[in-house]
């Protein structure tokens, strides 16, 4: 299908081979990502992101195939128990912080 005047570009209807830079990603009306600019970079230097590739001097963008590949994973990533532990037990401390400072 062709696009017309005024359609609005979503990140769903990209072809998987087109580039899409941070900006769209994090910000807009419809996120990406659920999370900021400085996570994003973080994860992609620790390596739970996929990298972006460079496209100019100080410009990159990442393949949509790629993020949609990581978008699935984490849908059907499981959550190990002791992330699940983690987790309650930094609740549990942030309840028992909110009570001390009551």
């Amino acid at each position: 299908t062709q696009m017309k005047s005024g359609d609005v570009i979503t990140f769903d209807k990209l072809p998987d081979s087109a580039l899409v830079r941070a900006s769209a990603l994090i910000g807009g009306a419809t996120p990406v990502l659920p999370f900021s600019m400085a996570t994003l970079w973080r994860k992609v230097a620790d390596g739970s992101f996929p990298a972006p590739l460079r496209i100019g001097l100080r410009t990159t963008a990442w393949r949509v195939s790629e993020v949609r590949a990581w978008l699935q994973e984490c849908e059907t990533a499981t959550i190990l128990p002791q992330t699940i532990r983690l987790q309650a037990a930094q609740a549990q401390a942030r309840m028992n912080k909110m009570a001390v400072s009551a």
